[in-house]
């Protein structure tokens, strides 16, 4: 094992602390417990209190460094990490003779010799003993082995969202204190002797000036927030979690699973477990029971939520990988990925997608023929909305987040696209109408709707059958869909973020084909600009003569069909505005 050799010279010393997220007890437990930290743990010596925070406010006294929000227990686990990458970032790892780190409601509460040791520890008397992740640190030297040693392991559970170990960072705060264990300085806590206990909404003063100085001040989580909670789920079996609802994740305090909660009403609560999301699984916020979908409740019946369907055909795989992992990181992991073989003559593609162990994903082959491969996607789905996705582009990690929040709070919209980019070998952001009105009657004009930006629901699209996208209207089969609903009366809508990443390539269908992709667009066009005129004489018959004139006209070859169609355009706009 590696020694340090003794360097008890202090000359600056840091003290850490992390208050993220919704919770703001964290950020104004910091501020509470400051006075007393100042006084206790400093001393004489020359200390920098560091707040990482995600908030705009400042607390007098600390150093704040913007921090990005995370959802514990992801936050207990990054801490080094994120102490590690500043002092990386600021070249201060020279700077500090002595780290120490402290949890947001956690406080020293009388002086001690904390600075004499290589490293200091607490060791907890209650469970199974073991190492305190409230307060640490020492040697700058101790402290960097700590935090190095266990960096790339930590970030990887991290960006991969992968079950967090058994005590978070006191796991691997005991392996380093298990593996150094002569140089450490372990101070036991012994209840009512060194470490007070109270509940976080007492008022502390009056608890010290009735039981005195202890050395250590570790708050109790009343009622009402974060709070561990026992549930009863479907084998009723009793399980003890903490659940919070401001930031919408539940933690099972017995297995160490992380879940998020989806809310579906004032008393449901979809649970996305991350270790098995697949898994329908609903939580009775009142009642506190798990169970398996309860009958009545459409939302939940739903399963799962989006059914993002994405057909392939000899598609490069570092494409398709940076497309399939944009899905997998979604923030909303509620989904089935049904990705369609359109009779790819290259395996490289469908190689890759047989490695991914995930069980949301499913492989559907089909012979070449692109319309009816999407077509089957569509039969082949099961959730409430259905998500187009082309095998080269790539989501933004929030794309159905924010989608889905946006038709749960617009039950009227049908189709729902939103605005893209697009890289490659064309840099562009592509904007599209956002209004209903405006983007059906835009459709005479353009196709106002980004193919792979759209989510449909299903219940409404579907209600006359799966087969919606039509044969011989090649290389637009979008854009006739868009004008099908629009003439059922489906409601559009086009959410004005981007959220989605589109591959602009010389192989595009749009580069190489673009004769017959203009030709299916005239057609598409005039197919609805007859279609609308119809819908306007109902309105306003008076306007027959006229139309009849200028459909002579057009078959005269005396009025170009842009210029026909910016007409009809028009009259539409007059008529339904």
């Amino acid at each position: 094992m590696e020694n340090f050799l003794m360097n008890t010279n202090i000359h600056k010393i840091a003290l850490f602390t992390i208050a993220v997220g919704k919770d703001r007890h964290y950020f104004d437990s910091v501020r509470k417990f400051l006075p007393y930290n100042k006084e206790y743990f400093g001393q004489d010596y020359p200390v920098d209190f560091i707040l990482f925070t995600d908030r705009d406010e400042m607390i007098d006294g600390f150093r704040h460094i913007p921090c990005e929000t995370t959802a514990w227990p992801y936050t207990a686990l990054l801490k080094n990490n994120i102490i590690t990458d500043y002092l990386n970032q600021m070249n201060k790892w020279e700077e500090y003779s002595h780290i120490f780190y402290i949890d947001a409601d956690f406080a020293i509460g009388d002086k001690y010799d904390f600075f004499s040791h290589q490293f200091l520890c607490l060791e907890m008397y209650w469970g199974k003993g073991g190492y305190l992740g409230g307060f640490y640190g020492g040697m700058t030297e101790y402290f960097k082995k700590l935090a190095l040693s266990f960096y790339d392991e930590i970030e990887f559970i991290y960006n991969n969202k992968l079950q967090v170990p058994r005590g978070m960072d006191e796991f691997y705060l005991n392996l380093f204190c298990n593996q150094y264990k002569d140089d450490i300085h372990a101070i036991k806590l012994i209840k009512e002797a060194n470490v007070l206990f109270f509940f976080d909404n007492e008022n502390l003063e009056d608890i010290i000036r009735q039981k005195g100085k202890y050395n250590f001040l570790f708050p109790l989580k009343s009622d009402g927030r974060a709070n561990s909670v026992e549930l009863t789920n479907y084998n009723n079996q009793k399980m003890e979690c903490t659940i919070n609802l401001s930031e919408n994740y539940i933690f099972n305090n017995y297995t160490f699973d992380f879940g998020r909660l989806l809310k579906i009403d004032d008393s449901y609560y979809r649970i996305l477990w991350s270790k098995y999301p697949e898994t329908r699984e609903v939580l009775n916020i009142k009642t506190h029971k798990i169970r398996k979908q309860p009958a009545g409740k459409e939302t939940l019946q739903m399963s799962p939520v989006f059914s993002i369907v994405m057909p392939i055909y000899n598609v490069p795989p570092e494409f398709l990988k940076e497309s399939i992992e944009s899905i997998l990181n979604q923030t909303f992991g509620d989904f089935e990925l049904l990705i369609i073989d359109d009779g790819s003559t290259e395996t490289e593609g469908i190689d890759l997608i047989r490695t991914y162990q995930d069980s949301r994903i499913h492989l559907i082959t089909n012979s070449h023929n692109f319309i009816d491969s999407l077509n089957r996607g569509i039969a082949r789905s099961k959730g409430k909305y259905i998500a187009r996705m082309d095998a080269d582009d790539i989501m933004l990690s929030s794309r159905l987040q924010t989608q889905y929040d946006f038709m749960e709070n617009h039950p009227e919209i049908d189709i729902c696209g939103s605005w893209m980019e697009t890289f490659g070998n064309r840099t562009d952001i592509v904007r599209g109408p956002a209004d209903h009105e405006e983007i059906v009657s835009s459709l005479l004009l353009y196709n106002t709707l980004s193919h792979p930006t759209v989510i449909l629901r299903k219940s409404s699209v579907c209600k006359c059958g799966t087969n919606l996208y039509k044969e011989n209207y090649a290389c637009a089969e979008d854009y006739k869909l868009w004008t099908d609903l629009a003439l059922k009366g489906l409601k559009f809508a086009t959410v004005t973020e981007i959220l989605l990443k589109y591959r602009s390539s010389e192989k595009q269908v749009s580069n190489t084909r673009q004769e017959e992709m203009f030709q299916s667009t005239v057609r598409i066009q005039m197919e609805y600009a007859e279609q609308v005129m119809e819908r306007i004489l109902v309105e306003s018959p008076q306007y027959e003569i006229l139309f009849n004139d200028l459909i002579a006209l057009f078959n005269d070859g005396k009025m170009d069909y842009a210029l026909l169609l910016k007409t009809v355009h028009g009259f539409y706009n007059e008529s339904f505005s």
